[in-house]
């Protein structure tokens, strides 16, 4: 979890001819990485059944906010986000080299569930001018994998392998800029 934020509030007389200025900027970043493996390798196995779990989850939840307001009537406001978040995950149940017997089943799986939200914003209210921006920048980068390689299998009941990428990315951005000056 990731909370970030800024608020700038510049205070001046209404009738006043001085300008004033509020700035307020937020920045969040959020990098998670991750592995998780299971493997049977150079090996000989003879039993009634084989079952490789690899299991990977992770999530991340970011909120990054910025706000700004100045009063006067020649006065700006200016604020902005930015949220930046990685997951890179890698998720293996692989079988290398090995001589297998079984009796029974081999099962093989591999799993990478990642979850993602991510919110952002950014508030300005000026006299004259009010200026918002929000940025945001998601991703999840996942390898996942369950492999048999350079082996001997002699496996009586079910052979099964899986691999199941489950990962979700849930961003908003939103961002307002105004102005209370006419004319």
């Amino acid at each position: 979890l990731s909370v970030s934020g800024a608020v700038a509030i510049s205070l001046s007389d209404p009738t006043s001819k001085k300008k004033s200025v509020g700035i307020a900027g937020s920045f969040s970043k959020n990098d998670l990485t991750m592995t998780t493996e299971t493997f049977v390798k150079n090996s000989t196995i003879t039993a009634g059944s084989l079952i490789q779990h690899s299991d990977t989850t992770g999530w991340v939840v970011a909120v990054s906010a910025g706000g700004s307001g100045s009063t006067g009537t020649d006065s700006y406001a200016i604020s902005g986000s930015v949220s930046l978040n990685e997951i890179d995950r890698t998720t293996r149940a692989n079988l290398d080299n090995a001589t297998v017997t079984l009796s029974g089943e081999m099962k093989q799986t591999a799993t990478s569930d990642a979850t993602m939200t991510a919110v952002g914003g950014a508030f300005s209210i000026g006299g004259k001018l009010g200026v918002g921006a929000s940025v945001g920048y998601n991703e999840i980068e996942s390898t996942t994998e369950a492999k048999i390689l350079s082996s001997t299998l002699s496996v009586a009941g079910d052979l099964s392998l899986k691999a199941d990428n489950k990962n979700r990315i849930t961003a908003i951005t939103v961002s307002l800029g105004a102005s209370k000056s006419t004319g």
